[in-house]
């Protein structure tokens, strides 16, 4: 059971010297190996819960990559790179991260796996990314910043699974994915000081919880002005892989989920029962008749459908039919960016993302 003595630790740690420290530091060659409390079965069971919830994985991956954007010292790191910021980047940069994520939900994570040979490439560019911006920009990329980004591949698949459309009747369900992302964040180079990933639910949850309230919400609450075009460019890129997305719909759906104040939908989303002022205030009734369709269309399959079987195979069949789609055909980026720009590949010439399962 997490304690609030626990938390308060985490908390020091997260926003003091351990998180400050830069990933990988001092480090020339990257050597990944699995860490001692690695359970082959549990990782297993993570994967699963991931291809059997993969829409929802996408949204939740989706909002919290958008999220993450409004933390200064990550947009920070991500400008310097020069690699997100116009639409062609972010198409290019956020399909590979589509990919890499496909890679460890389909493969075994051990030497010689497509997971593995995928760890090592993102180790080595991150690697590559805190050296250049080191001498460029005198930034860092620090334990801190791994942790927020963890978040935002697995933060709102634990925090908010309903919410973005995960029913699920125990919560020991929860035990494969937090150990799938514990071991993640490992091998990534995560303390586990830092990780937010534990062996315990509770724990993880309240990690999580921390970091949602103490680093991405305030961030998001109060963006600094890159933020804008950053997820400008974040959005149209990715509208290349599904074409369903709308900037200020997505910022709406991600700041819900944060807790934004403002950005509530139904009235259970308030903390307390709300008043005439905070219904005035809803951000929901600033968005045009289009935006507020999406928003409606996004909450009405997470809140609802997915919560049949039936429902959640069309939409996940949904996804992996654009995975395919993007890989062998992207026919929109091919218009928009050329042949040559439109196709991504991570693994070379291999002619497949991921193996069957």
């Amino acid at each position: 059971m997490a304690t609030a003595e626990a938390s308060e630790r985490y908390l020091s740690r997260l926003l003091g010297e351990c998180g400050q420290q830069p990933v990988d530091a001092d480090a020339d060659v990257i050597h990944i190996q699995l860490p001692p409390w690695y359970d082959a079965e549990l990782f297993r069971r993570g994967q699963k819960f991931h291809r059997k919830y993969i829409a929802s994985v996408y949204i939740g991956m989706l909002m919290g990559l958008l999220s993450i954007l409004a933390v200064p010292s990550i947009l920070n790191v991500l400008m310097c790179t020069g690699k997100s910021e116009t639409p062609l980047k972010a198409y290019r940069r956020y399909v590979k991260t589509i990919y890499h994520a496909v890679s460890w939900f389909y493969n075994d994570l051990q030497p010689g796996s497509k997971a593995w040979e995928s760890i090592e490439m993102v180790r080595k560019k991150h690697l590559n990314a805190r050296k250049y911006c080191e001498k460029a920009k005198q930034i860092t990329i620090m334990q801190r910043d791994m942790a927020v980004t963890q978040f935002g591949f697995m933060g709102y698949m634990i925090l908010r699974s309903k919410m973005i459309g995960i029913h699920i009747n125990d919560e020991k369900e929860l035990e494969g994915p937090v150990h799938f992302w514990r071991v993640i964040g490992y091998v990534m180079g995560i303390k586990d000081e830092i990780n937010l990933c534990t062996g315990s639910v509770a724990e993880t949850k309240e990690r999580l919880k921390i970091v949602l309230e103490n680093i991405l919400r305030p961030s998001l609450e109060k963006p600094i002005p890159n933020f804008e075009p950053m997820t400008t460019a974040l959005i149209n890129g990715l509208w290349h892989f599904t074409r369903e997305l709308d900037k200020d719909t997505c910022i709406f759906v991600a700041k819900r989920l944060a807790g934004c104040k403002g950005y509530e939908f139904w009235h259970s989303d308030f903390k307390q029962t709300p008043t005439k002022e905070d219904l005035e205030q809803m951000q929901y009734y600033k968005l045009n008749w289009f935006q507020r369709f999406l928003v409606c269309y996004f909450i009405s399959i997470s809140d609802f459908q997915m919560r049949f079987k039936i429902f959640r195979a069309y939409f996940n069949f949904g996804i992996r039919k654009r995975e395919w789609i993007n890989y062998y055909f992207p026919y929109t980026a091919i218009l928009i960016f050329g042949i040559k720009n439109a196709y991504v590949r991570i693994f070379g010439s291999q002619k497949k993302v991921a193996h069957s399962e």
